[in-house]
């Protein structure tokens, strides 16, 4: 009877352990992956500022401002054409 409680407690110690390292494991990836989202963000925000197009605003006058092409705005921010709206939010380059 002692002998089959041991095996029963030790049952119990080993479920409880399993389940603490899958826990752990869990944990690992989560740090793992919030690691890869902040690398990701602090490499693509560091690129480029934003800039909020006001009344009066054109590409070449925003360029300008910056000291940039206005065709590396256009690549930046995917732009076809020159046409730009107030209140836009346009990526300029670093």
């Amino acid at each position: 009877l002692a002998l089959t409680q041991h095996k029963d407690k030790i049952n119990e110690l080993e479920k409880i352990i399993l389940k603490q390292n899958t826990r752990l494991e869990d944990i690992a990836k989560v740090k793992t992956t919030l690691e890869d989202i902040v690398k990701t963000i602090k490499s693509n925000s560091s690129n480029y500022l934003i800039y909020k197009v006001k009344a009066k605003d054109s590409l070449e006058k925003i360029a300008k401002i910056n000291n940039v092409t206005v065709d590396s705005i256009k690549h930046l921010n995917n732009l076809e054409n020159d046409l730009i709206v107030v209140g836009q939010k346009l990526k300029i380059p670093k």
